[in-house]
């Protein structure tokens, strides 16, 4: 915004100068001609060479006013170039702002999403971990009712042999 205000203000004095630069330069052509009358009219020849000295003071006068006005011109110019460069260098730099800004924006989303499949993948793991534990405990189960069972049969073996030896006993 202050580029455009800028702008306008070195636009406003640009055309100012212009006008100052036109009306010098119709001034300068006034004398002109007000020489070449002194110089046609049938006055003394001093008071012709006095007044062509005052118009030629008054042109050199009006020139310097000229070149100083064409200068400050040339410098306001320059200062519009300028701070015309600096405006569009200033628009390039938010447009990289806002793609820098959304490119940020799409990788903070990427890692949003990763951090959910993370998030996945470790209660996955976890359930995993639990799984293998209870699969563990129960295989150590296994091992000790297959002992027991084992133990279990024994102790029919021998039962059984008992009753066989009572039984042929009372027999």
């Amino acid at each position: 915004m202050d580029y455009e205000k800028k702008i306008r203000i070195l636009q406003n004095e640009n055309t100012f100068l212009e006008e100052q630069v036109n009306d010098l330069t119709v001034e300068l052509e006034t004398k002109n001609r007000e020489i070449n009358i002194l110089s046609n009219t049938g006055e003394s020849e001093m008071y012709v060479k006095a007044k062509l000295n005052m118009a030629q003071l008054e042109i050199d006068q009006l020139k310097y006013n000229a070149e100083q006005a064409a200068k400050k011109l040339k410098m306001m110019h320059t200062i519009f170039d300028e701070t015309n460069r600096d405006f569009v260098n200033e628009i390039k730099g938010r447009q990289q702002d806002k793609a820098a800004l959304k490119e940020l924006s799409a990788a903070n989303a990427n890692v949003k999403i990763m951090t959910e499949e993370l998030n996945e993948v470790a209660a996955l793991f976890k359930k995993n971990k639990s799984l293998k534990n209870e699969l563990t405990a129960t295989k150590s189960l296994l091992s000790l009712l297959e002992v027991d069972c084992n133990v279990l049969k024994n102790e029919n073996i021998d039962l059984k042999k008992q009753l066989n030896r009572l039984l042929k006993n009372m027999l």
